[in-house]
């Protein structure tokens, strides 16, 4: 699993080329990204962009659960 936390959305994020094209959410909101699974990047070298079978992630739909609970800040 992996997890990020944003303050753009991932639309933004993806449209933008270069990370000064981005503008923080109009909403103000910060925006948690939770993927479950990864597929490898690349290959072994630079001319074969293949990722090996073992590594790869079948189109298929996917679950997962995650439980979030509030933590107090303190200085």
């Amino acid at each position: 699993m992996q997890m990020n936390v944003s303050r753009f959305k991932v639309d933004a994020i993806h449209k933008a080329a270069h990370d000064y094209e981005l503008q923080m959410s109009a909403d103000g909101l910060t925006h948690v990204i939770l993927d479950t699974a990864h597929m490898g990047v690349g290959g072994d070298d630079s001319w074969s962009p293949s990722v090996h079978q073992k590594y790869q992630v079948p189109p298929q739909i996917y679950s997962f659960s995650v439980g979030l609970a509030p933590v107090e800040y303190q200085r």
